[in-house]
């Protein structure tokens, strides 16, 4: 009996043992997941400020540019009034000056053209991390409700267990006693 009793408890303590070991590796996993989870959207919304501040130099230049066009075409028109003998020079300075403009313009366009193409390409990237994380996470909560499945299922049998070692007891005592 002695020998049965001390089964019986170091069978619970493994028991206890086991579940408290199951519990501690679920909360890590689980933390370790939320910490990950949140680096990335941290990642991703700075990201997404990039793209913002570099939409809003782009509108700021463009906007510069035109008015910096606006006013030379101005200056332009006031010259070429006040100036008319030297109209062929102005012509010449004009073009040079449009063509130095549209090769800018195009440089620029072509620059920026890239830097949004770039951020499109990486907000895609981490869109696909994020989804690659989800499915992760998905993995984690499923293996966790396994784990749980089974924890239940080693409790039923430390129940059923117990109770057949006190009807194994029962049966004996009233062996013993007849």
């Amino acid at each position: 009996e002695a020998e049965v009793s001390d089964l019986r408890e170091a069978y619970a303590r493994k028991i206890a043992s086991t579940e408290l070991r199951c519990e501690q590796r679920l909360r890590e996993e689980e933390a370790a997941m939320q910490e990950w989870y949140r680096e990335r959207k941290r990642e991703i919304s700075e990201m997404r400020a990039m793209v913002t501040v570099m939409h809003c130099l782009f509108r700021s230049r463009k906007d510069k540019y035109h008015e910096q066009r606006r006013a030379d075409q101005a200056e332009f028109e006031a010259q070429k009034e006040a100036l008319r003998l030297d109209a062929e020079r102005m012509k010449r300075e004009q073009a040079e000056a449009l063509a130095r403009f549209e090769r800018a313009l195009k440089d620029q366009a072509e620059g920026y053209e890239k830097t949004v193409s770039d951020m499109k390409e990486k907000i895609a990237r981490h869109d696909d991390a994020m989804k690659k994380v989800e499915d992760q996470l998905n993995q984690a909560k499923a293996s966790c409700a396994r784990l749980s499945e089974a924890n239940d299922a080693l409790r039923r049998d430390a129940e059923i267990l117990k109770r057949r070692l006190m009807e194994n007891e029962k049966a004996e005592e009233l062996a013993r006693k007849a």
